[in-house]
């Protein structure tokens, strides 16, 4: 992006400090935007390669985190749908990175070589791959950075449980999620969460049901959802929205009600609330 690259650098670095000096997120997200906003060709810039970067889906590339999110997603990728973006939406997946961006460096700062950048994991079925990467690789074990706010949906922890659990399962070691808690825009504390193989074998099942169904044409056949429907960028033209979306049941659902249980218990001791 050129120029623009080191505009966004700025942008990050004074978030950095705002973050650190404790402002609260929704003044930081004020200064993100107006500066965004002050150059309304960096604006379109920005806006168009968020829109252009949107995932294509093939039997070769299933991105874990939106199979996770709910099952209907790359479906509709998959059939040449576009999800309907705007600025607001662009202005939080920059501010997500931002932060995201932030506490791994962060992290790798204090840890000096511990941990380096994480490399993609895979899962391959009938020609069809599922892959992800966690945030940093350790050696002995994955991290996986995910913000929260001050109350959190209990269908989010289960996004992050099994996402987390498929990179367990690919790479063949155990992850961490670290949970950075933020109360009232502020950074809190850090809450660990270990997830062992057996979480992700649920999601290969889920994943080989769900190419199962795609090859006999029927992208809706499965509709494990896990996030709040009502931010889905699909949901203007989703097939479900008329009906009531389901958890798919999957062999081993007591294991992930435990480490449900584990992680509400977790983050309730950090101040986040979880709510159905």
């Amino acid at each position: 992006m050129g120029q623009a690259s080191g505009e966004l650098e700025r942008i990050v670095h004074e978030v950095a400090n705002l973050v650190k000096q404790g402002y609260a997120l929704t003044n930081v997200l004020k200064q993100v935007a107006g500066e965004l906003i002050k150059d309304s060709s960096f604006n379109k810039m920005v806006f168009n390669e968020v829109r252009d970067s949107m995932v294509k889906i093939s039997p070769g590339n299933v991105p874990v985190g939106l199979f996770t999110q709910c099952s209907m997603i790359p479906g509709y990728y998959l059939a040449g749908k576009s999800p309907s973006v705007n600025w607001g939406d662009i202005s939080m997946h920059l501010l997500g990175k931002m932060l995201h961006n932030l506490a791994i460096n962060e992290l790798k700062a204090r840890i000096g070589n511990r941990c380096v950048e994480g490399v993609e994991v895979m899962y391959n079925y009938d020609s069809w791959t599922l892959r992800g990467k966690p945030d940093l690789d350790c050696g002995d074990y994955y991290l996986e950075f995910k913000t929260i706010m001050g109350r959190v949906t209990k269908s989010r922890l289960l996004h992050d449980l099994i996402q987390a659990g498929f990179y367990s399962v690919a790479g063949k070691k155990n992850t961490y999620i670290l949970y950075l808690v933020l109360i009232d825009g502020i950074f809190r504390t850090i809450v660990p969460i270990e997830v062992i193989p057996e979480v992700g074998g649920m999601v290969l099942y889920a994943f080989r049901l769900w190419v199962n169904s795609v090859k006999k044409g029927n992208i809706g056949a499965l509709t494990a959802k896990t996030t709040s429907c009502r931010v889905c960028r699909f949901r203007d033209i989703c097939i479900m929205r008329s009906r009531n979306p389901h958890e798919i049941v999957l062999p081993g659902r007591e294991l992930l009600d435990d480490y449900l249980e584990y992680m509400k218990e977790e983050v309730a001791k950090a101040g986040v609330r979880v709510i159905d």
